[in-house]
């Protein structure tokens, strides 16, 4: 099982639902969050950045035109990521933004 963490808008191109760093990127642009959010928000990136594999291949899309980008899910059995990402959702839950989890058994 996997796991992903989403905002209930579709990005326009990939048509998929928008990410939780997604969200905390536009909070960023818009200076809403505060100087101790931004710092653990850039620790936990960097953390991802270092535990979180890059696939060795990527499935493409069977859509005609479709953009050549990746959509990240977690195996639910991946326990130190998943409980950062909830972190991250409670983050934007107090700032108003709604997250929700998804599943899915085989992704992409």
């Amino acid at each position: 099982m996997f796991v992903r963490f989403v905002l209930m808008e579709r990005d326009e191109k990939s048509l998929q639902q928008r990410g939780d760093f997604t969200a905390l990127y536009r909070l960023q642009r818009e200076h809403r969050l505060a100087d101790h959010d931004e710092v653990w928000v850039s620790e936990t990136e960097t953390w991802f950045n270092e535990h979180l594999k890059t696939p060795n291949r990527f499935q493409l899309s069977k859509r005609p035109g479709a953009p050549h980008s990746a959509i990240t899910w977690l195996k639910a059995s991946a326990v130190d990521h998943v409980r950062r990402m909830r972190e991250l959702a409670a983050l934007l839950e107090n700032k108003d933004v709604h997250i929700e989890r998804t599943h899915d058994g085989a992704p992409g």
